[in-house]
């Protein structure tokens, strides 16, 4: 019985099961079917992930049955590539969600069907090998074309009536054409270009005396413009009054017109219009604002005192006498029955200012400065009816400015840097490290010179006076030379 038992004991001992073996898609490939249950042709490669699950159980005297089932499309790293994420829809493109039913959209312009199959993008992605035709127009960029009539149009800036235009030079007449290159060439003026500035406006060709008026007219309103190159302004003119030529007058009886005799004329126009007061007229306030009043007087001022500093630098190069300087101060704040204005008294501490250490130094020049100095401290203790001081502090000041200055013998300390070459410009920063290595502090950083003296290059080219010139001298004031 034993035996019997150990023989059939084989024959019921359970067996081990194999588990389940997996088979690529591409030995067993699974089609999509329609509703209708039929296959639908797939022309694409095979999806990547799908497998066939196979069951197989142990071995038997029955025939084993394959059981086939469909597994989940996800990969096993949890991650979509873009390749099998087409192929997932490429194989569910025919199947529509009851949540998007009666939607429509259009097709974007690059996923349009091309009219050869297998040139889509979509096809290019699933088929990288198969070569592109670039003859067909998909390949072409695609241009998007938006409607900006909608869009408000955003404000655009104005053009002022000043604003710079191109121009034609051939239609321009000739007066436009000299004031032209000639406010070109007075852009660029420096001192290190002074000379080529200065050969470059004597090329100007001019036919009669209106034209050079028209010229010196340009560069004295420059010069107003911009005090701060006054006296390389004033180089200029002094270098150009024998590089023009000389006109007859209009009428008999008068002198010809040469550029220094039409230059000082404008000065003296310029002086002779200055205003009696800076105080705004009731149509001025109608018509402008408080704001625009105040830059219009502001501009006025400073021009005005532009203009006494470059008459000062004619002056200083000999284009003007010193009678003709004791007259303008003078006019400004000569003894009457009405005090004069303060801008008045500015005026003349701008001019004494710019011409002091020249005018000191001269036996009739400090005759004058110590007469006008004794009317400025008259003026500076000054009461008006009420018993108060006549003028402001600020002119008060002004005056006592101008005083201390003659006594330090005209060295001012200039916190804003002149109009200088490249070479004084160099020398002054090598003098201020040699200040500051000796512990100067913040005196090294202002620069120290001596106000009103006259160039070095002046009493090299002034040529003698003749006896006519001395007896016009004689005859009275007069401000051409």
């Amino acid at each position: 019985d034993m035996a019997g038992q150990a023989e059939a004991a084989p024959a019921t001992a359970p067996t081990k099961s194999r588990g389940k073996q997996l088979k690529n898609v591409a030995v067993a490939r699974l089609k999509p079917k329609s509703d209708d249950g039929e296959d639908i042709e797939d022309e694409e490669d095979d999806m990547a992930g799908q497998a066939e699950v196979m069951e197989s159980p142990g071995p038997s005297n029955t025939m084993p049955q394959a059981h086939t089932r469909r597994l989940s499309l996800k990969p096993p790293d949890g991650i979509f590539d873009r390749t099998l994420m087409l192929r997932i829809w490429r194989s569910h493109r025919l199947e529509l969600h009851a949540a998007v039913q009666g939607l429509r959209c259009d097709i974007r312009q690059a996923e349009k069907p091309s009219a050869q199959p297998g040139n889509s993008p979509i096809d290019r992605i699933l088929n990288p090998r198969q070569p592109r035709r670039r003859d067909d127009p998909s390949e072409r960029p695609s241009i998007v074309v938006t409607d900006r009539t909608k869009k408000p149009k955003e404000p655009g800036l104005k053009m002022s009536e000043k604003g710079y235009k191109l121009t034609d030079t051939k239609t321009l007449k000739r007066e436009e054409k000299i004031e032209r290159e000639v406010r070109s060439l007075l852009n660029k003026i420096t001192p290190d270009n002074l000379k080529t500035i200065v050969d470059r406006l004597a090329e100007q060709e001019l036919h009669n005396a209106e034209e050079l008026q028209f010229v010196i007219t340009i560069i004295f309103q420059k010069a107003l413009q911009e005090p701060h190159w006054c006296e390389t302004y004033a180089d200029m003119v002094f270098a150009l009054k024998h590089r023009y030529p000389e006109f007859p007058p209009e009428h008999e009886g008068e002198k010809p017109q040469t550029f220094t005799r039409v230059l000082l004329n404008t000065c003296q126009n310029e002086f002779e219009s200055l205003p009696t007061t800076f105080e705004a007229t009731e149509d001025e306030k109608k018509t402008e604002s408080e704001q625009e009043l105040f830059l219009e007087m502001k501009r006025r001022k400073e021009k005005m005192l532009a203009n006494m500093k470059f008459i000062g630098h004619l002056f200083l190069r000999s284009l003007l006498a010193v009678k003709v300087i004791g007259q303008v101060v003078h006019d400004l704040v000569g003894i009457r029955e009405k005090l004069p204005e303060e801008h008045m008294i500015e005026c003349v501490c701008e001019l004494l200012q710019a011409i002091g250490w020249t005018l000191d130094t001269t036996p009739n020049g400090k005759d004058l400065m110590c007469k006008f100095y004794g009317r400025l401290v008259d003026l500076k203790r000054q009461s008006g009816p009420d018993g108060n001081a006549a003028y402001s502090k600020r002119v008060q000041f002004l005056i006592q400015d101008l005083l201390e200055l003659r006594d330090k013998r005209w060295e001012k300390k200039f916190f804003k840097d002149q109009a200088t070459t490249k070479d004084e410009v160099r020398k002054q920063a090598m003098a201020e490290g040699r200040k500051m290595a000796k512990g100067a502090g913040t005196d090294a950083m202002f620069t120290t010179a001596v106000v009103g003296m006259r160039p070095t290059y002046i009493n090299d080219v002034i040529a003698p006076r003749g006896p006519a010139t001395a007896r016009r001298r004689e005859e009275g004031v007069v401000w051409d030379v």
